[in-house]
Parts: C-alpha cells; sequence; structure tokens
C-alpha cells in the first residue's frame, strides 16, 4: 500500500558560498534562485534565514526569495 507524500519540502542548509551561474542563477537547496546579471560569475554568499533565501554578495544583502521545491527556480 502507498503512503501520502510529505507535505513539506525538506530543510534548506543554512549557508553556502556558491558561483553565479552564466544563467543568472545559482542552485541552493535543491533549488534555483536568480541573481542580478552583474553578479553572474561573481562569488555569492547564500543563506536560509526566516523563511526566505538571502544572497549577500561583498557582505551586502542584494536579494531575497521565497523558498521553493527541488528543481523550481525562485522568480523576483
Amino acid at each position: 500500500m502507498l503512503r501520502p507524500l510529505p507535505t513539506q519540502r525538506p530543510p534548506l542548509r543554512t549557508a553556502e558560498a556558491t558561483q553565479g551561474g552564466e544563467r543568472g542563477s545559482i542552485r541552493f537547496g535543491s533549488g534555483r534562485y536568480l541573481v542580478p546579471k552583474a553578479l553572474v560569475g561573481e562569488w555569492v554568499d547564500v543563506l536560509a534565514q526566516d523563511d526566505k533565501v538571502v544572497i549577500y554578495h561583498a557582505g551586502a544583502e542584494v536579494v531575497r526569495h521565497d523558498p521553493v521545491g527541488p528543481g523550481e527556480s525562485g522568480v523576483r
């Protein structure tokens, strides 16, 4: 017998440093999040805070996204 699927996505990791991809997005917690075009190829810090995914560059907050599920993309 099959059981129902879980209703919540797994918790996000706390933080990670990653490089902005060529398409203007980064991957975090199996989801993809957009970064400003100026940060393509630049290193950014990504943190999960207060039900948001927050992207920082050079210590300054750049953008906030609602968390998305695996394979989904955050749009801003």
